[in-house]
């Protein structure tokens, strides 16, 4: 009797784990997107891979993670890849016209889409001159932050051009205090929009058919036409 006991004891206790041992694991749930660096700006190793933790941080409520590779400029990318730019150039506009931080250019007839950033306009945006020292480990992190909530912006418009800008992540000027705050989110519902779009980019492996993209686009007339810009007002 008492061995029954120990034995109907023991399969409770195996019956109450089993759910825990069988439950799927997280990881198999992340949608793993492949980018294409393209520096043609210099920006230190340890700037880089602050702004690549700093895009995981961000995108991590969509369930998304990007895979790096640095390539030089020329480098043909593969479907399933999206090319990023850094730019050391600034670009169109000027610290009176609303310096462009990064655009990104919707890819059409199933061509990827391109994101360009403009580095120094992202290292002016913090305060930093030209001259101004870059190689501290305080300025790195912080313009790898930076960088990192510009990238993630850009990353949003190109797989999910839908997503209207808005607040924290998406809005449609990223200011300089919200470059440098502790703290910045993707709101939930261009999460969801972007988890959406990036598992349909994973199932498809690179830009989807245009009817797929037409399932999860807003109402015609939604949201302007032309490329997502992160801009300082």
């Amino acid at each position: 009797m008492e061995q029954r006991r120990v034995l109907r004891a023991g399969l409770c206790l195996w019956g109450l784990a089993l759910p825990l041992c069988a439950a799927p694991s997280t990881e198999n749930k992340t949608v793993r997107l492949r980018a294409v660096g393209i520096e043609l700006a210099r920006i230190s190793p340890m700037t880089v891979k602050v702004m690549a933790t700093e895009v995981d941080r961000l995108l991590a409520v969509a369930g998304a993670r990007v895979e790096w590779r640095w390539a030089a400029p020329g480098t043909e990318t593969a479907p399933d890849e999206l090319c990023v730019v850094f730019l050391d150039s600034p670009g169109r506009g000027s610290a009176a016209e609303q310096p462009v931080l990064g655009t990104t250019a919707t890819g059409g007839s199933g061509s990827p889409p391109l994101i360009w950033i403009s580095w120094p306009n992202v290292v002016h945006t913090l305060g930093f001159r030209d001259d101004s020292p870059l190689d501290t480990f305080f300025v790195k992190r912080s313009l790898g932050v930076a960088l990192g909530r510009v990238v993630a912006h850009e990353l949003v418009h190109a797989l999910a051009p839908e997503v209207p800008h808005g607040s924290g992540l998406m809005a449609a000027g990223i200011l300089p205090v919200a470059l440098r705050r502790p703290r910045l989110a993707l709101d939930e519902e261009s999460a969801a929009r972007f988890s959406a779009a990036a598992r349909s980019w994973q199932r498809w492996g690179g830009p989807p058919p245009q009817a797929d993209r037409q399932a999860r686009a807003r109402p015609a007339g939604a949201r302007p036409a032309d490329a997502g810009m992160a801009t300082l007002p």
